[in-house]
């Protein structure tokens, strides 16, 4: 029975990434980290990382990330590799650091700081609020969509919702 469980959940995975379904190498939840949304980190390979609902401290470290901050003020730092960063409501800050990241922080009613780094990167603070700070760092392809009242800095290919 083991056996057959085993090769079904192989096959589940096989198929899941020769249909190009990413599939992180480990899930990991920031309140195992402790109560009070301190510090917590990711592993050197792919992760799938939730942060709490209180002011977390995330450090995806390497791999290809997708991080998901939730509530409170925030402070995410994606790593080398290309991540999907998705912050929350409240004051965000948000880093994607080397490779070719996504950011997205759509919440309303806060005020998020994005640096978007080295890589050719993505970037959406178009929630509405005219008071986000965006800075895509040093690629040479980056996108942005934002608001008429944010600030936006090094970023190529500009896109304000208005």
């Amino acid at each position: 029975m083991k056996r057959i469980s085993l090769a079904i959940v192989v096959g589940v995975l096989l198929v899941a990434l020769t249909a190009g379904v990413a599939v992180a190498s480990h899930q990991i939840y920031c309140s195992d980290f402790g109560a009070d949304g301190g510090p917590c980190y990711g592993t050197a390979g792919d992760d799938l990382i939730y942060g709490t609902d209180e002011e977390d401290q995330i450090y995806a470290r390497a791999g290809d990330d997708t991080v998901y901050a939730e509530a409170d003020d925030d402070f995410v730092s994606g790593g080398p590799d290309n991540d999907t960063i998705y912050g929350g409501p409240d004051d965000d800050e948000l880093r994607g650091g080397g490779g070719n990241d996504d950011i997205t922080d759509n919440a309303t009613n806060d005020r998020d700081v994005v640096y978007g780094g080295s890589g050719n990167d993505d970037i959406d603070v178009a929630d509405g609020d005219d008071d986000d700070y965006v800075n895509c760092g040093d690629g040479n392809r980056d996108s942005v969509e934002f608001d008429r009242g944010d600030e936006v800095v090094n970023c190529e290919d500009r896109n304000r919702v208005d």
